[in-house]
């Protein structure tokens, strides 16, 4: 995909904790890096700057990992993803999941309004 010089790398099934997200979401933050190193290593032209999407098959493993509510603690982990895949843009789906789909949307409201209050370069998506 990156020789083919796509504009959205997208990846998932980030579904258990043990063992793709981690217990404090070093593997994921691994993988983002290894996924950065990869696209410079093999882009044919340097201009190339995809969009590395993690995609809703994330089934909220961030949210267990730091809690259903805590912003700053999944707010700082997410601003780590955002720096594991600089200069490329992180968008990241379905981080957090929650009891109801008013709850969920306030969480995610108030954690993009901390991502954008610190100038970090990622994006949310919000679905279903």
């Amino acid at each position: 995909m990156i020789l083919k010089q796509v504009f959205v790398l997208l990846h998932g099934l980030i579904n258990q904790v043990q063992y793709k997200l981690g217990d404090h979401g070093e593997l994921l933050i691994g993988y983002v890096s290894w996924l950065r190193k990869r696209i410079i290593e093999l882009r044919t032209v340097p201009g190339y700057m995809p969009v590395i999407h993690i995609d809703k098959d994330v089934y909220g493993t961030i949210g267990q990992v730091f809690g259903v509510n805590p912003i700053d603690a999944m707010g700082d982990y997410l601003a780590r993803l955002a720096v594991a895949a600089h200069p490329f843009l992180l968008r990241i789906e379905a981080s957090v999941t929650i009891d109801s789909r008013l709850n969920q949307l306030y969480v995610l409201k108030e954690l993009t309004e901390w991502m954008d209050c610190r100038n970090l370069v990622s994006e949310m998506v919000v679905d279903e």
